[in-house]
């Protein structure tokens, strides 16, 4: 799922990332009880237009905006402004995060570290917003974590 249920169909609940996610969350939580240097959680919940969205968000759709791609890429992307302007947000969180340990970008809320006691994600779509223990509870009930 690429967001609280609320937000999407019910049908989308059978989608539920129950491959890749959990593994997320387990590596997530490793590393906030480290202590160390901090770790930054996202999840791309951004559903192309094309063929009406049917693909939903899937593993590495973000790629083309973490690249500054999504206008070279339109049969995965849309190649429409909402797309152009995630991918300038995407690519410069990406950029700002090299340069000094911190992702952000002008038009995305300020984004925490992931910790034990606020395991923040940062969910990257048209409008993006931070999600605090975004799909626990969900993984949990199906039996992933």
């Amino acid at each position: 799922m690429h967001g609280g249920l609320s937000e999407k169909k019910i049908a989308d609940a059978y989608f539920l990332d129950l491959r890749f996610r959990p593994g997320a969350i387990r590596d997530l939580d490793l590393k906030a009880k480290q202590n160390g240097a901090p770790v930054y959680s996202y999840m791309f919940a951004y559903e192309s237009p094309v063929l009406d969205g049917i693909a939903m968000a899937w593993h590495c759709s973000e790629l083309p905006y973490v690249f500054a791609n999504a206008a070279l890429v339109k049969t995965s992307t849309g190649g429409g402004s909402d797309a152009l302007a995630l991918s300038k947000k995407v690519s410069q969180a990406w950029v700002n995060f090299a340069r000094n340990g911190k992702p952000s970008a002008e038009g995305l809320p300020d984004w925490p570290a992931y910790t034990t006691d606020k395991p923040a994600t940062m969910v990257l779509d048209k409008q993006s917003r931070v999600a605090v223990d975004l799909d626990r509870k969900l993984l949990q009930a199906a039996g992933a974590l």
